[in-house]
């Protein structure tokens, strides 16, 4: 007759620790988005330019600036603190490691989650960059910019930042595994 231990071996870490360790990560990743919220902007920068590049628009990129031109003048938007995907991003992985570290999270959910969140933020500043660009380049500079970026930008920033966070939200805290209830339409009970 065998039996099994349901302990964990010596040595090994509980959930609980093994999400605690998690959730420093989290924490430290989110620190280090805030820390290095220039380098982010760089890169958003960067990314942005390579997109104008791949729709045929001449452009560069100067630190956190995309370069391109507009009726001949070299005009750019700048990925200030306020538009960037740091500090957002930053949140919700501080919240997500407070969330770890009082409650075990599967890391492979976390991950995916995360993931997800990441791409979509990217994804959604981005196409929001783009539409300024877009938006200046057929209204003109001035006009183009004030209605991209205030009206359409916030329209496409608060339905896909929120697209992205019910996402996140979802994957992060899904039942996996035989635990998960059944979804047959029947309630344990009833008949």
């Amino acid at each position: 007759m065998s039996t099994t231990s349901t302990r964990p071996s010596p040595g090994a870490l509980s959930p609980l620790h093994r999400s605690r360790v998690l959730a420093a990560l989290l924490g430290a990743v989110a620190v280090g988005l805030l820390v290095e919220g220039r380098a982010v902007r760089t890169g958003e920068a960067a990314l942005q330019t390579l997109l104008l590049h791949l729709a045929g628009q001449e452009s560069a990129h100067v630190g956190t600036a995309a370069l391109f031109r507009v009726q001949g003048a070299l005009v750019g938007v700048s990925f200030t603190t306020g538009c960037s995907i740091g500090p957002v991003l930053a949140v919700f992985l501080g919240a997500t490691a407070v969330a770890a570290a009082v409650r075990p999270l599967s890391a492979r959910r976390v991950a995916t989650s995360t993931l997800v969140l990441v791409g979509l933020f990217v994804l959604v500043n981005q196409l929001r960059v783009v539409v300024i660009v877009a938006s200046m380049r057929w209204l003109g500079v001035a006009r183009g910019y004030d209605l991209s970026h205030v009206f359409l930008g916030s329209i496409i920033t608060t339905l896909g930042f929120l697209l992205a966070v019910v996402l996140f939200v979802r994957l992060l805290l899904a039942e996996s595994g035989p635990s998960a209830p059944a979804h047959s339409g029947h309630r344990a009970g009833s008949s």
